[in-house]
C-alpha cells in the first residue's frame, strides 16, 4: 500500500523563478522521508529527516522570501533546520538520495510537532512551534528559546535578555544529551491541560504595511482546544 503524505510545503520563491521552476519546488513528507518534486512530477531528491528511526515528519515550513531553509518537525518533538539553498537545484551533480546540510537540530517539545512557522521580525528569523503536548513556543533560528505562550513569565521577542533559555550547543548529536538539555522546556505546561488542536494558526499584525521596527509588530497566537474553548494570547512590544 502507498504511504500516506503527512505534510506538503510549496517553495514559492523557486516556483516564481524561470530557472528554478522545473527543479524541486514541492516538498512532501512520507514516513519521515522528505522528497523534492518538480511541477511535472519528477523527483529531485529524497532523504530521511528525523534522527531516530521509525519517526514521521508531520509539519514543514520554509522562509518564503528566499526558500533558503526548510524546517521540519517530527513525531519525537524535534526540530530540524536544513540548508536547501542549493538542494534539488543542480540535478546533474546531485545524487537522488543526497541529504542537504543540517544547520540545527534540537528537541522542542515532548510530543509530536503539529505546527511550525518561519517568522521574519526586524530582519531576524524566528520559529513558532505548537505540539500535541499542549504547548506552543517561540525560538530563534539558532535554537534559543524565546518563550512559551500561556505562561506567567513575561518575555519580549525584541529583548534577548528576557528569553527563557539560551542554547550554547549549536548542534546536538547525542540523543541522551538532547533529552537532558531540553528537560526544562519539556516540563512547561500551558494553563489549559487539554492538548492543542491542529487548527492552530498565527498572525503577524503590523499597524502599517511596512513597519520600520520590531516595536511596531504585534505577535498573536490563536488556538481552539479540543474541548471547544478558545483563547487568544498576545505578546506585543509597543
Amino acid at each position: 500500500a502507498a504511504l500516506p503524505v503527512d505534510s506538503l510545503v510549496f517553495l514559492q520563491h523557486r516556483a516564481e523563478s524561470i530557472t528554478l521552476r522545473d527543479r524541486g519546488v514541492l516538498v512532501s513528507s512520507q514516513a519521515g522521508y522528505l522528497c523534492f518534486w518538480s511541477v511535472t512530477g519528477v523527483k529531485h531528491g529524497c532523504f530521511y529527516a528525523p534522527e531516530q528511526p521509525g519517526e514521521r515528519v508531520l509539519i514543514m515550513s520554509s522562509d518564503q522570501i528566499k526558500n533558503s531553509i526548510l524546517v521540519s518537525g517530527d513525531t519525537k518533538g524535534c526540530l530540524q533546520i536544513w540548508d536547501i539553498s542549493s538542494y534539488a537545484v543542480d540535478i546533474q551533480s546531485q545524487s537522488a538520495c543526497e541529504q542537504p546540510p543540517l544547520l540545527q537540530r534540537w528537541s522542542a517539545h515532548s510530543r509530536p510537532l503539529v505546527c511550525v512557522e518561519v517568522l521574519h521580525v526586524a530582519d531576524r528569523e524566528f520559529l513558532l512551534t505548537a505540539s500535541a503536548d499542549g504547548s506552543a513556543g517561540l525560538w530563534t533560528r539558532d535554537g534559543d528559546h524565546v518563550g512559551c505562550f500561556g505562561q506567567l513569565e513575561t518575555w519580549s521577542i525584541t529583548g534577548p535578555a528576557t528569553y527563557h533559555r539560551r542554547r550554547h550547543d549549536k548542534l546536538i548529536e547525542d540523543p541522551a544529551e538532547m533529552d537532558s538539555s531540553s528537560s526544562d522546556f519539556r516540563n512547561l505546561k500551558t494553563h489549559h491541560q487539554q492538548p492543542m488542536g491542529v487548527n492552530s494558526f498565527i498572525c503577524l499584525q503590523p499597524p502599517r504595511p511596512h513597519p520600520s521596527s520590531a516595536e511596531d509588530m504585534s505577535l498573536c497566537l490563536n488556538h481552539e482546544d479540543l474541548n471547544g474553548s478558545k483563547r487568544k494570547l498576545t505578546e506585543s512590544k509597543k
